[in-house]
């Protein structure tokens, strides 16, 4: 397999100093958050705490050099670098970032608020001219908006006119959040925007979590239904979260990405890890990349190199060229 191996995503994060859905999210060390304005931290877990990355990463935070030599003990080439409302908005960061090392880190989505309306739509502009990052990652659970709504027709427009792709997570269970799993709506939003490329991440979640979703994983049809769009892409990342109970190699998890060749094809699979929010999933980096690269056996080599790098490398060609 002589493809080179992308990441396509990882989260390099200077500082942990975002939101979750209008909470304000603080790294407070050893890979752990607190929840709310400090001096009025909010009790969930022990301490008031949540862990979000292993203790090694001692100041809550995944700085491109430690990146770098995850890179090279997993023996991956480089990463894409995606974004978070919860890690903060880090977009001239990750911008300069490509900038200095693009061999390393090939792209970055920026973060951008919808709902800031016109000034939403005016930081389109900016973050495609000014920084040149190729699109932006939305988690409309954690903002939340409904993606349908007319009120935001002006901003998919603009992304649409741009190229920019739109990376998606469309969050966990509707029973919780009803912004979760919007996939009707975003249907919508691809039928009157057929010229928007959309990277869907997770595989849309799609209750996979749900030890009552089996094969075929009715809920995930509905998600890989969008295939019938061709600016509509799938990102296998995160595979071990939906796997409870399991271990290395996740069993599970190999039945998810078989049931999405069968049902998609390889051609718009793109592997990546979900680094470093994956990591205490009880799973190691490596194993991130070997439950796809060392059990998914039912892929031919080609197949292969594509789902762990050439199709993410075809999309961003793809971008460039647009």
């Amino acid at each position: 397999m002589a493809q080179k191996i992308i990441d396509a995503h990882m989260h390099v994060i200077p500082a942990f100093c975002g939101e979750r859905n209008g909470t304000p999210v603080h790294g407070c060390g050893y890979g752990k958050v607190r929840y709310g304005e400090k001096g009025s931290w909010r009790i969930g877990a022990k301490r008031g705490e949540r862990r979000v990355m292993p203790p090694s990463f001692t100041d809550t935070t995944t700085p491109p050099h430690v990146v770098s030599e995850y890179l090279d003990y997993a023996g991956i080439d480089a990463a894409v670098c995606m974004q978070s409302i919860m890690y903060g908005n880090h977009n001239e960061y990750l911008a300069a970032l490509v900038r200095s090392q693009p061999d390393r880190f090939i792209a970055a989505f920026a973060f951008v608020d919808p709902r800031r309306g016109a000034e939403a739509v005016d930081d389109l502009d900016w973050i495609d001219r000014e920084l040149g990052l190729i699109g932006v990652k939305l988690e409309p659970p954690d903002m939340p908006f409904w993606l349908d709504d007319k009120a935001y027709e002006p901003f998919w427009k603009k992304m649409e006119k741009l190229g920019s792709i739109l990376s998606i997570d469309l969050g966990w269970d509707p029973r919780e959040n009803e912004y979760n799993f919007q996939i009707e709506r975003l249907r919508n939003v691809v039928e009157r925007h057929p010229d928007l490329t959309v990277l869907i991440q997770h595989l849309g979640v799609s209750y996979l979590w749900d030890k009552a979703e089996q094969p075929p994983f009715p809920s995930l049809q509905k998600t890989l239904a969008l295939k019938k769009y061709p600016n509509v892409w799938f990102d296998i990342t995160g595979l071990p979260e939906f796997c409870p109970g399991e271990e290395y190699p996740f069993p599970r998890a190999q039945k998810i990405v078989e049931v999405a060749v069968e049902t998609v094809g390889v051609e718009r699979l793109i592997w990546g890890s979900d680094f470093p929010g994956i990591l205490p999933e009880d799973v190691t980096y490596k194993q991130c990349l070997n439950v796809v690269r060392n059990h998914c056996t039912f892929l031919s080599d080609e197949e292969m190199g594509m789902v762990l790098g050439g199709n993410v490398l075809r999309l961003l060609a793809q971008r460039e060229g647009s």
